[in-house]
């Protein structure tokens, strides 16, 4: 597999949100048409508390079974610290390969020279000279 490492399967436990009360919205929100009081957390935002889940390699592998969804495969880039989030679940993964957010690139290999390409020159130019 490209990148080594096994993938991350997720268990099929749930995962616990915020408490109740612990929210610091003061208005009641609807979302999918449900309404959820002031300090009783949305799906979305128990979800969203959570902080996205580190895997070793470049793959995580999430639903299937008792979950309700369909088993997905979710590829992480190496060089992308941006979390990548499961389209059902809403649960987020990010590579451990990855580069901290806001750090500075790494810099470029010895071997990889940067060669630059002349100006073009117009027709009327080249006829000047």
């Amino acid at each position: 597999m490209a990148g080594g490492g096994k993938p991350l399967v997720v268990p099929e436990s749930p995962f616990d949100g915020p408490a109740e009360g612990s929210l610091a919205r003061s208005e009641p929100i609807v979302e999918m048409g449900v309404r959820y009081e002031a300090g009783s957390p949305s799906p979305m935002e128990s979800i969203l508390s959570q902080e996205p889940i580190v895997v070793d390699g470049l793959l995580a592998v999430t639903g299937g079974g008792a979950l309700g969804f369909p088993k997905q495969f979710i590829k992480l880039k190496p060089d992308d610290p941006t979390p990548v989030a499961c389209t059902y679940s809403g649960l987020r993964f990010v590579s451990k390969q990855a580069p901290v957010a806001g750090a500075s690139p790494p810099p470029p290999p010895h071997n990889l020279s940067v060669r630059r390409a002349p100006p073009r020159r117009s027709r009327r130019q080249a006829s000047c000279d």
